[in-house]
């Protein structure tokens, strides 16, 4: 840390503007220490006249200790730039959004049941294993009212931005306190007024957001839900790197709060931890919370029997006729492939030569359309062998079907249909 002097009294976690060289940052006051030997340059100001709470700061240094990445970055994820902007009068941000009550439906049996047994247990962590529509949502609403009535605030990740808005009005419905958003979604002022009303916040508040929401300037945190906690998304790809769930964990224990992992399909390291862990308690819930849906029908169709591919090589029997009966009542019909492309591996049959991008060492993806052969990872093309390039066989083979070559099949078999 550098050392700064200023002409009034700070405390550590106060939120200053410091000159670094010719620019000025954003920094955090971490230790008050005695007037040193050589000269120290002057902060220019206060920005936020609360200081951070210690939890905050407890977050920031196990983040330092925990994951290789300078301090100065770290801090980053505490202070938004926008701190920055011209001071506005904050004593109207805190302000509960226009409420719309809906009544909602009984708990379930299951529901109970893990609300139950939440209650009863000592356990901080819990693992929520709930297939989906089994009404994992309405635990984080009831646990989310627990907590706000017991003068606690609340946070919920959830992986993507795009999961934050209904999540958003789902409990706007149903929640007195305020709904804070946290995300880089937010326009510059907005991440500062939302900033500034949980740091200020005199009231237990809702804040829901991603991964990034983690770093809010909570005071007194009761319950953290992390929502699809098997998602990718919840691991930082840029410094810092870190694993949003891990950051969860520490956080609840700062705060002596409750950590809800909400899945369909945990993680086995979850559920290795959970299982092994004194702390940890594993709730399934395996029960549809609403009845009268429609169940999803699986067929499952074994490859290795070609007796079930006898109108295409590529497309089974219960797939076209399931397609045709489709076509049949008057509906549409979506048939996925997760791979591009006609073909996903192009080689040799003679010596067993194969394409492969000269930059990414990865397999060539064959585009029939324009004879061209593209790595999807670099971009690189090249046109398509005639002959091998090692020992001169003529027998190329293209196999492992993309999306172009299913299309032409499907247009084949059914000519009259817009594919």
């Amino acid at each position: 840390p550098l050392t700064y002097s200023f002409e009034e009294q700070l405390s550590v976690g106060h939120v200053v503007l410091a000159p670094l060289r010719a620019k000025k940052e954003l920094a955090v006051i971490v230790e008050i220490t005695t007037k040193p030997r050589f000269p120290t340059k002057q902060l220019y100001k206060l920005l936020v006249k609360e200081p951070l709470s210690t939890k905050s700061l407890q977050l920031m240094q196990w983040l330092q200790n925990y994951y290789p990445a300078p301090s100065g970055v770290i801090a980053n994820q505490f202070l938004p730039t926008s701190l920055l902007l011209k001071s506005e009068n904050t004593s109207n941000l805190i302000a509960r959004p226009d409420r719309q009550e809906h009544n909602l439906p009984p708990l379930t049996m299951q529901q109970t049941e893990a609300l139950s047994k939440m209650a009863k247990s000592p356990k901080k962590t819990v693992l929520l294993h709930g297939k989906t529509g089994s009404g994992k949502t309405r635990i984080y609403l009831e646990k989310t009212l627990q907590i706000l009535k017991s003068g606690k605030s609340a946070l919920i990740l959830t992986p993507e931005i795009g999961l934050t808005s209904p999540l958003v009005s789902f409990m706007q419905q149903h929640v007195d306190s305020p709904l804070i958003v946290i995300h880089s979604g937010l326009t510059d002022k907005e991440r500062r007024e939302a900033w500034l009303q949980v740091h200020m916040a005199e009231k237990p508040v809702v804040v829901i957001g991603p991964r990034s929401a983690l770093f809010a300037p909570f005071h007194r945190l009761g319950l953290i839900v992390v929502d699809e906690a098997h998602d990718n998304a919840y691991k930082q790809g840029q410094s810092p790197y870190y694993q949003a769930v891990r950051v969860a964990s520490i956080l609840s224990k700062i705060h002596n709060a409750q950590l809800i992992l909400g899945t369909a399909t945990p993680k086995v390291e979850d559920y290795y931890l959970a299982s092994h862990s004194k702390n940890a308690l594993i709730l399934q819930m395996d029960q549809r919370a609403i009845s009268g849906g429609n169940e999803a029908k699986i067929i499952t169709v074994n490859t290795k029997d070609r007796t079930n591919f006898s109108k295409s090589p590529y497309l089974s029997d219960p797939l076209l006729n399931a397609i045709t009966d489709s076509f049949a009542a008057g509906e549409q019909a979506l048939v996925f492939l997760n791979r591009r492309g006609t073909a996903r591996v192009v080689l040799c049959s003679d010596c067993g030569w194969q394409a492969l991008c000269k930059n990414c060492d990865l397999p060539m993806t064959y585009h029939g359309d324009k004879h061209q052969m593209r790595c999807h990872t670099c971009g690189f093309k090249d046109r398509s062998p005639t002959a091998c390039p090692d020992c001169g066989g003529l027998d190329i083979i293209y196999r492992s079907m993309g999306t172009k070559a299913l299309a032409d099949a499907l247009q084949s078999i059914f000519p009259d249909a817009k594919i």
